[in-house]
């Protein structure tokens, strides 16, 4: 598997790995969760964005993967009750492959 830092030129499309992969990221208002959606975009998921904060911010999320032709599903919730978050990559996108936490876990 090839890996694609968020700062390098786009891969060609024949680099795109993840093509028809769903991905949900949480954390997506964090510079994290960002960077991981980027990537996991970037290698041709479609990406759901799970976030509970900042929605500014997860909208910048969102519209950097948007261009770069990607589905994009924006959910706002609370982090600790996926079902939101499972229901609309479901419903929105059809199915989950992948499920990346970006947030801490509190001890």
């Amino acid at each position: 598997m090839t890996l694609i830092q968020p700062n390098q030129p786009e891969p060609d499309s024949a680099a795109y790995e993840l093509a028809g992969i769903v991905a949900i990221v949480t954390g997506a208002d964090t510079d994290l969760g960002r960077t991981v959606a980027i990537l996991l975009a970037r290698a041709g998921a479609d990406v759901v964005l799970a976030y509970q904060g900042d929605r500014q911010e997860a909208e910048q999320t969102r519209k950097q993967l948007l261009e770069r032709g990607r589905r994009v599903v924006l959910v706002h919730g609370d982090p600790t009750d996926a079902s939101a978050t499972i229901d609309a990559a479901f419903q929105q996108l059809g199915r989950i492959d992948v499920i990346a936490s970006t947030i801490p876990s509190q001890h």
